[in-house]
């Protein structure tokens, strides 16, 4: 997308290994194309104490997945625009859906879109 001010995705993330210990860093970068080159274009932290990896890795692949998620939250809004939440609820297998929740989705799905794309 030509407005995007952020790195184009996809995104990756790999986990560092702390050179002393040969263990994983509590620490995670995240990794994306720039110019034909692999750079690091953020990290993720485990817990404050650095006693648990898991918060961190997990971080990591939310941060990696934020271009896709930004497309698909996109492209879902353009499919379901002129749908009346009945209709939105019917592609989804619901009965229903009330137009007051079909505004609630969508205003949603535009506020991710506008933090996301800030």
């Amino acid at each position: 997308m030509s407005d995007a001010k952020h790195t184009p995705g996809p995104w990756s993330f790999a986990l560092p290994q702390n050179p002393k210990t040969n263990e994983d860093a509590l620490d995670v970068g995240i990794f994306a194309d720039v110019n034909g080159e692999l750079k690091v274009i953020a990290e993720a932290f485990g817990q404050v104490n650095y006693t648990n990896f898991a918060p961190a890795r997990a971080n990591a692949q939310l941060i990696a997945a934020a271009p896709e998620l930004l497309t698909a939250c996109r492209d879902l809004l353009d499919a379901f625009w002129d749908m009346s939440p009945l209709e939105y609820a019917k592609s989804r297998g619901m009965d229903s859906m009330s137009d007051a929740e079909g505004e609630r989705i969508k205003e949603r799905a535009r506020a991710a879109i506008k933090r996301g794309a800030a």
